[in-house]
């Protein structure tokens, strides 16, 4: 339905987006309850096309943040259709005012992922670190588990760092 955004296609996506109509609250409110009772396909992509614009919007107040602005989009777009299955217009609120927190949502998971990958090196000299820490204290090496405990990351993380 929706093809991911390269920083290279970025200025087209841009251009394409410009070109659908904003829509009155009497036209989302009639979508989305065409969707809410048929599950329509079409009615989706048209509620969520209506409001691309905002994703750019918000993406671009996160930039300088370690993602670039195409993967900002990419996700912020995630965040618009997730909101489109759980909005509910009998609250009596607009569209774009519900997206608004998921497409943050969004943003921000993909920011903090991206944030969440420390470098190999600096996460094997924590390591190495507390190893030594706990050979001296118990006599022993730790176990993954401890490690993963101790630098509160996933076991999987320490493994992969370990060269396990």
């Amino acid at each position: 339905m929706f093809k991911v955004i390269t920083d290279r296609g970025l200025k087209q996506y841009l251009e394409e987006i410009s070109q659908y109509q904003i829509l009155s609250k009497e036209e989302e409110f009639s979508l989305a309850k065409h969707i809410r009772e048929h599950n329509d396909q079409a009615s989706k992509e048209k509620l969520i096309c209506s409001n691309l614009r905002i994703v750019v919007y918000i993406a671009k107040k996160f930039q300088n943040q370690g993602l670039g602005l195409s993967e900002l989009v990419n996700a912020g777009n995630e965040g618009l259709i997730h909101a489109v299955g759980k909005y509910d217009e009998r609250k009596g609120y607009r569209f774009n005012t519900y997206s608004v927190w998921w497409i943050k949502r969004a943003i921000y998971d993909a920011i903090n992922a991206e944030r969440a990958l420390v470098p190999k090196s600096f996460l094997a000299k924590r390591i190495h670190i507390i190893t030594i820490k706990i050979i001296q204290k118990n006599g022993r090496e730790p176990t993954v588990q401890e490690l993963a405990k101790m630098l509160k990351t996933d076991q999987s993380t320490i493994s992969l760092a370990l060269g396990e």
